[in-house]
């Protein structure tokens, strides 16, 4: 950071300023210097919510200065989660946008947990991040501290919740320099990026210290908007740019402006979920000359584990043959992929789990152990199905492991069997139900039966619980009670949260006429609890992949 001293570290959209790396060091600096009177030690966590702005990054840094674990949560998470997340690494300082102060108070009322909390703002009886940043007179002399191993824990990163509720992932300085370092290789960054993730996300922290590392600007926005992104591309010179599918689609749909300079948009690179060949034949339409193209990785790797190098001819040609790949293997990671039932190794073109061994690999769960996540041979078991073709490049099919995904967001089964455990549902008989899938929505055929249904109360307690993101929307076709030719018999609740949209399309040959806003239905209760959820995991894990 000193040798960029005079170099852009950050282009703050939100107020127009732009941060120069020697400035971004020296609040770093100064928050480094507050922390060390702390006493704290690598035995502690120091956790961080906040959308992204100008110092959101500031404590994130000065922990990697002091050797201090960081875990990072997303301010978009419910009271639940906050709540579980920090019970897995109790802080004892915390970094919170004034916004989410009494969601973290009260999280950690919950909890159970005396901890520091500092705010950016001013909010009372908590201590204010800017009275951090005071001159020190030995900030001049501030060294990092050395580290006894590379292999002690830098970041804890929160799991999607693979087996049960998620926990934390452990980080090891090596495997956030390795990554920096297979980044700076690949070149695909160039030097201004943009993503809309917050910290929470492995991909911003990525983005971040390979920035630091190579002395590039990061965009900072605290919240992504279609039509905006188009012009930040050219307000800024973005040379690439980070956005999951859902950002994606967003993207296409809002079309581009006329007249737009994107020349300078060497990458435009997609992950968390699958982009599919439609969405990204339209991308690369909306940015011709630019490279567009999919990646793969886990937190438990630190990153990334497959990606295109854009600066390799190889490469590109492949990449713009195969744009359903998710790219090679990346330095420092090695792969199979085995039958999950059989233990027997996959070939080219042939379906099965992934597995890595790499020095890259987590050091496990925080206070948890981590025994289950790898097999005999000490290989991790990332829960993903996959197969690789004769070019070694690398497909993502589907998710072995629990975890559900909506729009680049995770819910775990095991949250929302928390909240069902909780309450009583109303359910009806459930005859027969058949499913298939259209963009981000759920199709639900129901013949001459009764259809699973969730009364008003668990969908409120369900929006009120699970993340704001975990919106679902239902299409149902069909006929519940036989009335009317089909005509579905629904309660209408006024007060209902947009959090979940049902819509009414149709009679049962699927002919759409007319469209109803439709928020809950009540009928008779016939299923035991165990099959409430067993079927509700089946229902949401087919609407959120």
């Amino acid at each position: 950071m000193k040798n960029y001293g005079d170099r852009i570290a950050q282009y703050i959209e939100d107020t127009d300023e732009e941060d120069t790396y020697e400035n971004l060091l020296t609040r770093c600096i100064r928050v480094a210097i507050w922390l060390k009177s702390k006493e704290l030690t690598n035995e502690d966590v120091v956790t961080l919510c906040s959308k992204n702005h100008k110092d959101s990054c500031v404590p994130f840094i000065a922990c990697l200065f002091l050797g201090i674990p960081v875990a990072s949560l997303d301010p978009m998470l419910s009271a639940m989660d906050t709540t579980h997340l920090l019970k897995e690494v109790r802080p004892k300082i915390l970094f919170v946008e004034s916004k989410s102060v009494r969601l973290i108070d009260d999280c950690l009322t919950e909890a159970g947990i005396d901890a520091e909390v500092v705010v950016y703002g001013e909010i009372e009886d908590h201590a204010c991040f800017q009275e951090l940043l005071t001159p020190q007179e030995d900030e001049g002399e501030f060294q990092p501290e050395v580290v006894a191993s590379l292999e002690e824990t830098a970041i804890v990163l929160f799991s999607s919740g693979t087996t049960g509720l998620p926990k934390g992932i452990m980080i090891s300085h090596y495997a956030l320099l390795m990554q920096c370092q297979n980044m700076k290789q690949s070149e695909n960054f160039g030097n201004v990026m943009l993503s809309y993730a917050t910290l929470y996300w492995i991909s911003t922290v990525i983005i971040l210290t390979t920035m630091t590392y190579i002395g590039g600007a990061r965009v900072i926005c605290s919240k992504f908007n279609p039509k905006q992104t188009w012009l930040l591309i050219e307000k800024y010179q973005i040379t690439s740019m980070f956005i999951p599918p859902s950002q994606m689609a967003e993207l296409i749909a809002c079309g581009r402006p006329e007249n737009l300079d994107t020349s300078k948009l060497h990458c435009c690179i997609s992950g968390g979920a699958s982009v599919s060949e439609k969405q990204m034949r339209e991308i690369r339409d909306l940015l011709p000359g630019t490279f567009v193209f999919q990646m793969y990785g886990q937190s438990e790797i630190a990153g990334i584990i497959t990606i295109f190098n854009s600066n390799d001819v190889k490469d590109v040609l492949l990449l713009d043959k195969k744009p359903k790949s998710v790219g090679k293997v990346v330095a420092g990671i090695c792969c199979k992929v085995v039958n999950p039932d059989t233990e027997e190794l996959c070939g080219p073109n042939k379906n099965g789990e992934l597995r890595l061994k790499s020095k890259m690999s987590m050091n496990g769960y925080y206070g948890r152990d981590s025994s289950e996540s790898y097999d005999s041979d000490g290989w991790l078991r990332t829960g993903d199905e996959v197969y690789y073709d004769e070019d070694k490049c690398f497909y993502v099919v589907d998710r072995i492991k629990e975890m559900l995904k909506y729009r680049s967001w995770h819910v775990a089964p095991a949250m929302i069997e928390q909240v069902l455990c909780i309450i009583a549902l109303v359910m009806v008989e459930l005859t027969e139900l058949y499913f298939s899938r259209c963009a981000y929505e759920m199709v639900i055929l129901g013949t001459g039966g009764y259809l699973l249904i969730c009364s008003v109360m668990l969908l409120t307690i369900l929006a009120d619980e699970l993340s704001p993101y975990a919106e679902i929307s239902f299409l149902l076709f069909g006929s519940i009670f036989n009335l009317l030719g089909g005509i579905l018999m629904f309660i209408r609740s006024g007060f209902y949260k947009k959090n979940f949209r049902w819509t009414y399309v149709g009679p049962v040959n699927g002919t759409a006429t007319e469209k109803y806003e439709v928020f809950a239905a009540t009928a008779v209760t016939g299923l035991s609890s165990v099959m409430i959820v067993d079927l509700l995991v089946e229902l949401f894990a087919l609407i959120l992949s």
